[in-house]
C-alpha cells in the first residue's frame, strides 16, 4: 500500500493523527515519512516535533474543507505548496491527491533538499524571490500558500500573486493567508516592542491600514521579506482581475480562497 492510498483508507482525524506521531520513534508509521533535523524544522516557525505537525494538521484541515466546499468534484488534483519550507504541509497532501501530484516550492534550497531527502515525490524545487516559478502556465488545479503572504513586501505580493494566477488552470483554486487587522491587533498586544521594530508604533499602523493601506516591514531575513499586514477587502480588489476571491475563512491567519478566471 502506497502512502496515497493508505492515507485515503483512513479517515482525516486518524491521517493527521498518524502524521503527527510520525515525531515520536516509537509511535511512527515506518510507510510515513520521517522528520528533518530539528534545526531545520525550526527553520520555519521556530517549532519542531509534535507542536509543528499538530500546527501542520490544522492548516491542512482546513484547506481539505475549503477545497471540499469549493470544488466538490476535484479528483487526483495537481497541488502545488507555494512556500513550502521542508514539506510541514505538503506531507499531509497525499489524501489529497497522489503523491505524484504534489510539488512545493521554497527560496530556501536547504529547505527543499529536506523535502527530497524526507518526503516520498521529487517534484519540489527552489525558486526565486520576484522570478517566475518554474512551472509551465495552467498546470495546477489548487495552489496552496501557508504563511508566506503574511511577510512579502507589496511589490513581490503582487508579483507572485501573478505567477499564482498564471500557474493555476482556469477554474483552479488558489488558498492563500493573510495578515489582518485582527492579527495586527494580537501582535501589538503580545509582542509590542518586536511589531513596532518592523511595522512602526501602533496607532500609525493600524491608522494606515484602516484607510486601506498595505503595511509592511521588512525584517532583513530576505530582500522583499518581513511582516505585511492587508486591510479588509484588500485581496478582493487587488487580486484581481485574474483571480477572484470566493471565500475567507479566519484561522490563525485569514485564507483567502480565490479562483483564477477564465
Amino acid at each position: 500500500m502506497n502512502v496515497s492510498d493508505l492515507a485515503r483508507y483512513v479517515s482525516r482525524t486518524a491521517w493527521c493523527k498518524m502524521l503527527i506521531d510520525t515525531a515520536d520513534p516509537a509511535l511512527a508509521d515506518p510507510r510515513l515519512p520521517g522528520l528533518p533535523p530539528e534545526d531545520v524544522q525550526k527553520i520555519t516557525n521556530n517549532v519542531a516535533g509534535a507542536a509543528t505537525l499538530r500546527a501542520a494538521a490544522v492548516v491542512y484541515e482546513n484547506t481539505a474543507s475549503l477545497i471540499a466546499k469549493h470544488n466538490p468534484q476535484l479528483r487526483d488534483p495537481n497541488i502545488l505548496d507555494f512556500g513550502c519550507g521542508w514539506g510541514r504541509i505538503a506531507r499531509f497532501l497525499p489524501q489529497l491527491t497522489t503523491v505524484e501530484n504534489i510539488y512545493g516550492t521554497d527560496v530556501d534550497a536547504g529547505l527543499i533538499k529536506a523535502c527530497h531527502d524526507h518526503l516520498h515525490a521529487p517534484n519540489y524545487a527552489v525558486m526565486t524571490s520576484g522570478a517566475a516559478l518554474p512551472y509551465p502556465d495552467a498546470m495546477f488545479d489548487v495552489v496552496l500558500s501557508n504563511s508566506v503572504f503574511s511577510h512579502l513586501s507589496e511589490a513581490s505580493h503582487r508579483f507572485h500573486v501573478g505567477e499564482i494566477a498564471r500557474v493555476l488552470k482556469p477554474g483552479g483554486l488558489f488558498l492563500g493567508s493573510v495578515l489582518s487587522a485582527r492579527v495586527m491587533a494580537q501582535m501589538y498586544e503580545v509582542n509590542t516592542a518586536w511589531i513596532a521594530g518592523v511595522t512602526g508604533p501602533r496607532a500609525e499602523a493600524e491608522a494606515a491600514l484602516a484607510r486601506g493601506e498595505f503595511v509592511y516591514g521588512s525584517t532583513g531575513r530576505w530582500t522583499d521579506y518581513g511582516i505585511a499586514f492587508v486591510p479588509d477587502g484588500w485581496t478582493r480588489t487587488n487580486w484581481a482581475p485574474a483571480l477572484e476571491v470566493i471565500d475567507q475563512f479566519d484561522g490563525a491567519q485569514q485564507i483567502n480562497v480565490a479562483r483564477r478566471l477564465k
